[in-house]
Formats: C-alpha cells, structure tokens, sequence
C-alpha cells in the first residue's frame, strides 16, 4: 500500500514538473513577443519625436524667413559653428580635470567638424581660387570630425549594428573624400571657375555626398539608442538627444536646399541645428555626472566603504563605463 501512494506521489510531482515547464515555455514565447514588438517601438518614439522636432523648427524658419528684412546677416552659420566649437572644448576641458567622460571623442569629433567647418563656411562665398580650395579642404576635414562622432562617439561595445555603422561611415566619407579630391583638380589643375564647378558632376556628387553624411549622422544617434535602450538609467534623455541629433541634421540637409531654390538668404537652418548640438552634449555631459554621482553613492553606501571618494572620479567612471558597456552588449544581444 505504501509502494503504490509513493508511486502516486511520484506521478503527481512529474505531472506538476511538466506543467511547470509548459508554463516557462510559454513566459519564453511571450517575452519573445514582447521583445519583438520592443525592437520596433524604440525606433517608432526615436522617428516620431525628431519628425515632431523636425517640424516645430521647419515652422520656426519658415516664419523666421517671413519676417525677415534684407538687413539678414547671412553670417549666422559660421559663427554658430564657433560657438559650438567653444562648448565641445568646454567639456573635453571638463573630461580632463574634473570628472572623466566616456563621450569624449564625441566633443573631439565635434570640436573638429565644428571648428573647421566654421572655416569652411567663412570661406564658401569667395571666388578666389586659393580660398575655393581652402573650402573644400576644411570642409572635407570637418564631415571627417562628423564621422569620429556617429562612428566611434557614442562609447558603445562592438556589436554588428556599431560595426555596420562604422563601415557606413567609411563608405560615405570615403566617397566624400574622393570628390572633393575630384573638385580640387578641376580646381588646380583645369582651373575651373566657382561658378562652374557648382553645376559640374563633381560638384554635385560632392554636396550629395554632403547630404549622406547627414544621414551618417542620424543613423549613428539611432544606433546608440537602439543598442543602449535596455538601460534604464537616462534612457529618456537619450532618446531626446537622438530624436535631436535626426531633427537637427534632416533640417540642416534639406531646408537650406529649398531657401536656395526660393533665392532667400539666411542661416535658420544652420543655427537651429546649431542649438540642437547644444543640447546633445549637454545630456551626454549630465549622462556622464548622473552615473559618476550615482557611483560615488552606491560606494559610500556599500558596508566598510571609506569616507575620503571625492577624488576617485576616473576611477568610479570606469566603473560606470564599464556597467554601461556591460548592459549595452546584453541590449545589442537582445536586439539581435
């Protein structure tokens, strides 16, 4: 009698053991789901925000231009890219002697595309044919300060998306690079005026690739996201950078374009943008202090922690860093 109830026990613990594991099959299959729906609904709130950003700016320009009076001083661009250098110097200066930063070769990126994209612009009005060429030269630097920021910027762990990216990069500045090289022959070589090199083959491939560089800009902001969206900590503020980073280069790639063909003057559409790279690294910067802050806290609350931390701040970043990269390679593993 007891043989045939332990053999009872024995068949009702394999029958709750089975239902058990349909069970956990079936959380798996629903997670996946869940997980799926996820991969698309980050890229949706990324797309919708910088479509919204995207067109309070379009209407900002567009009433800016309406009121607009012949005295505009179309010289708003180059200056903006200034000032834009000064902040990215500003918080590499910060990385350096107060509180290191994973996003540092962002500001690096910036401080060139900015810096030497200044000097572009100050340059593209002129038809002298030293100052031509001195245009294409910096410009072509500063789209290469572009691709330091949307391949190596955002301090992400390789991944297939991150490497995807960095080959995108490579092909559109590369593509970038070869026309311009292109421009400066017919420039030196057959010296071709501006004015025709403007409406040559090479001239229009090498604003055309101008514009892919922007798209090179905005996927990267995308990429970062994605990877990074499993990570609670600051994951609204990096979204808003994203959906900025995409708003801010979808305007300054097309709008100038259509003022052109309306034969209107203005930089709107480059300061705007301008604004926009603003606030992109001041949510990396606050990213950065968030995390040092939160890691100086967790060690002064860990038991036998000791007092003196104020001054271990490379130290508890690392830390960060390496947590965040950590997360990120488990986001990159989920979205694959």
């Amino acid at each position: 009698m007891l043989a045939a109830l332990a053999q009872k026990i024995r068949g009702a613990e394999t029958i709750a053991s089975e239902v058990r594991d349909e069970e956990s099959l079936l959380g798996v299959q629903g997670g996946n789901v869940e997980q799926g729906h996820d991969h698309y609904r980050w890229c949706y709130w990324v797309l919708s925000m910088a479509a919204l950003l995207l067109c309070v700016m379009w209407q900002y320009s567009e009433w800016y231009v309406g009121r607009m009076t012949d005295g505009e001083d179309t010289g708003g661009g180059w200056a903006g890219d200034f000032l834009i250098l000064v902040v990215a110097v500003s918080f590499i200066i910060s990385s350096k002697h107060v509180v290191s930063d994973k996003y540092v070769i962002f500001y690096w990126g910036t401080a060139i595309a900015y810096g030497l994209g200044g000097v572009g612009h100050f340059l593209e009005g002129s038809s002298d044919a030293s100052m031509v060429i001195g245009y294409y030269i910096s410009m072509t630097l500063a789209f290469g300060g572009d691709a330091v920021r949307a391949g190596w910027g955002y301090a992400l762990p390789s991944s297939p998306a991150v490497m995807a990216q960095r080959v995108f990069t490579f092909c559109a500045y590369g593509a970038l690079c070869a026309f311009a090289l292109w421009n400066l022959k017919l420039v030196l070589v057959d010296d071709t005026s501006k004015e025709d090199l403007a409406v040559s083959t090479a001239g229009r491939m090498y604003k055309a690739t101008q514009i892919l560089m922007g798209v090179v800009e905005a996927s990267g902001s995308i990429v970062w996201y994605g990877i990074t969206r499993t990570q609670l900590e600051g994951r609204p503020l990096r979204l808003v950078a994203a959906a900025v980073n995409v708003a801010a280069w979808t305007l300054v790639k097309t709008m100038p374009l259509m003022f052109a063909k309306q034969g209107i003057a203005t930089t709107v559409a480059h300061r705007l943008p301008h604004y926009c790279q603003y606030i992109i690294m001041w949510i990396m910067h606050t990213l950065t202090t968030k995390g040092y802050v939160n890691s100086t806290t967790r060690l002064q609350q860990a038991p036998g922690a000791s007092a003196p931390l104020v001054k271990q701040g490379e130290v508890l970043l690392g830390h960060a860093a390496s947590t965040d990269s950590a997360s990120a390679g488990g986001g990159a593993c989920a979205a694959k």
